[in-house]
């Protein structure tokens, strides 16, 4: 078993972006001593790193899997064929919880583990 964060949006930018509030809470905990309540992102890009606090960040964004569903479905194969895992602990904590459950969702379509998405416009 390996454990990974995995974020799936429409957009590799947008599913990075979902990754900045958990990463900003990882480095305030390890420069402040606790973790603080995750914020938006736009809050986060306001922000000025010291040179500690940008490499804690950049190393905390580092090998996340994130991107459209098509991107993260080969990344997590060759995830996989590198490790040779046969189960995978998909950890993803953002400030949006909307945007973490549809990434879950989408997630979930991708090993055939809930019902395709249907287009209710059509028909």
């Amino acid at each position: 078993m390996i454990s990974a964060v995995v974020v799936i949006a429409d957009s590799v930018e947008e599913a990075h972006r979902l990754l900045l509030p958990e990463a900003w809470s990882y480095v305030y905990s390890r420069t402040r001593g606790e973790f603080p309540a995750l914020t938006v992102p736009e809050e986060i890009e306001r922000l000025e790193f010291t040179e500690r606090e940008r490499r804690l960040y950049d190393d905390a964004l580092r090998d996340h899997i994130h991107g459209t569903e098509e991107q993260v479905a080969d990344a997590l194969e060759q995830l996989i064929a590198r490790t040779g895992a046969d189960e995978i602990l998909v950890h993803t904590s953002t400030y949006d919880r909307r945007a973490r459950l549809e990434s879950h969702r989408r997630l979930a379509r991708l090993f055939g583990l809930a019902a395709p998405e249907t287009d209710s416009r059509a028909g």
